[in-house]
């Protein structure tokens, strides 16, 4: 009994996962902030070293387009084994904290951080570029950014492509590279593909739930960035809508089919719902139950506005727009127009059988 309560003091002595990784965020806040500081004082300075620290992480170049994007940062000696991917992470990490506020003589053009941000976008280019599984799957070599599909080196990955857009705007193989990864397996596709751990074959439910809670926060949050990155970048991505359509035409449709539900996992009742669940919607929505609380803003659809963006330009020939916009919402009505005709059949019958409110009521 002593032991027992010996065991119990001291558990309730450890701290909790949650106050780990808050302590660990605020440390990791305070030493950006500290970095910031420094960096003020010599802007040029700590852009090398970012740009030092990112190229040390790279993969070792095999191919001239290889070398090509590694002569883009500072020469530096190669590593001796693998980076994990906290030193992967940090080094995007540092990248982004230089970011804002960085003079135009480091962003754009020869500035150290600008030839930076070109270098890591180049360097994705074989994650989500129709490479099986983005990583060197389907015959295709593997990016030369390492854990580019872990999800914290993913995260950071797309919030630093964001904030260099303007970087990226004049170099073509930059912008295709970037888009690759916003609408990639690791990016917007994340939500919709799965890698094989939270595909239902896990044991533990609540680990598979919070799996897949954060794979589509994950997607989420790569539409909206996308959604950015194509405001910034309307023009320089306009050459690439041959590339970028098709891409997005079966995101767009997994979007709608998979709408947010109050709890905030997928639900019934979506655009291209089947039929059933539709009907299955419209029969809840017509019973004289409590009413549910509106469903949560979804951020998915922000990959709609980002299609918007990059087909309402003026410079998009009519003909073009018009072909392009089709193409991706045809399908989507058609599939509307079956569903609101299966939600008013199931309406009529619950409005039938519901009791009609001019019939007495029975005496006290």
């Amino acid at each position: 009994a002593e032991q027992q309560q010996q065991q119990q003091q001291q558990q309730q002595q450890q701290p909790s996962l949650d106050d780990v990784e808050e302590a660990v965020a605020e440390r990791r806040q305070e030493l950006f902030a500290l970095f910031r500081a420094a960096a003020s004082a010599e802007p040029e300075a700590a852009a090398s070293e970012a740009a030092a620290a990112l190229a040390a992480v790279l993969v070792p170049a095999t191919t001239a387009a290889a070398a090509e994007l590694l002569s883009l940062l500072p020469a530096v000696a190669p590593s001796t084994s693998p980076p994990s991917f906290e030193k992967v992470e940090v080094a995007v990490a540092c990248l982004f904290q230089l970011g804002e506020g960085a003079p135009d003589s480091l962003l754009k053009g020869s500035g150290t951080l600008g030839r930076a941000a070109r270098a890591l976008a180049r360097a994705t280019r074989a994650f989500g570029n129709n490479s099986g599984d983005g990583g060197g799957g389907g015959g295709g070599a593997p990016p030369l950014l390492p854990h580019a599909r872990h999800r914290l080196v993913s995260a950071t990955l797309l919030e630093t492509l964001t904030r260099y857009a303007r970087s990226l705007a004049n170099d073509e193989q930059a912008l295709e590279a970037a888009c690759g990864a916003f609408l990639g397996p690791a990016g917007v596709g994340v939500g919709f593909g799965g890698n094989g751990n939270g595909n239902g074959n896990n044991n533990n439910a609540s680990s598979s739930s919070s799996f897949d809670e954060a794979r589509h926060q994950a997607a989420a949050r790569s539409c909206y960035l996308f959604a950015r990155f194509s405001r910034t970048l309307r023009q320089p991505l306009m050459g690439l809508l041959p590339v970028l359509l098709p891409a997005m035409r079966p995101l767009l449709d997994a979007v709608a089919a998979s709408p947010l539900d109050g709890g905030g996992g997928e639900g019934a009742g979506g655009m291209l719902s089947s039929a059933a669940a539709v009907a299955a919607a419209a029969a809840a929505a017509a019973s004289p139950a409590a009413s549910a609380p509106p469903p949560p803003a979804d951020d998915r659809l922000y990959l709609f506005e980002a299609a918007g963006l990059l087909l309402g330009q003026a410079e998009l020939p009519a003909e073009d727009q018009l072909a392009a916009t089709a193409a991706l919402v045809d399908p989507l009505l058609s599939v509307v127009e079956v569903n609101l005709q299966a939600a008013v059949a199931v309406a009529a019958v619950v409005v039938d059988a519901a009791p009609s409110s001019s019939s007495p009521s029975p005496s006290p």
